[in-house]
């Protein structure tokens, strides 16, 4: 699973595979996927990032095919800064926890 540290990061790595996947449909802006993370940081349906996504994605070739758009975004989401959150990052929020309990291992 992709982990950038920037948001600008991620969505570079997610046009890097959209471009090479020809799926130009895919590609968004910094500021156009933090919109999109952003409007979901507050809903109460916890699938509804994915679910947008996943319309967005379309038909795919396969089950990898989609987990691969899915690990992207969810990297975009990651690096996403969050407002309530001073900013940080869910990565940024995480790495304590991980630090203390997992020794930074996944």
């Amino acid at each position: 699973m992709p982990q950038d540290e920037t948001l600008e990061e991620a969505v570079a790595r997610f046009t890097r595979g959209a471009t090479e996947a020809g799926r130009p449909e895919l590609i968004l802006s910094v500021a156009e996927w933090r919109t999109l993370v952003q409007s979901h940081m507050a809903d109460t349906d916890p699938n509804a990032y994915t679910n947008d996504v996943i319309e967005r994605i379309g038909p795919a070739a396969s089950l990898d095919d989609v987990n691969t758009w899915l690990a992207l975004a969810n990297n975009i989401w990651n690096t996403t800064p969050q407002p309530d959150r001073g900013g940080k990052t869910a990565a940024k929020l995480s790495a304590r926890w991980w630090q203390k309990h997992a020794g930074g291992r996944l």
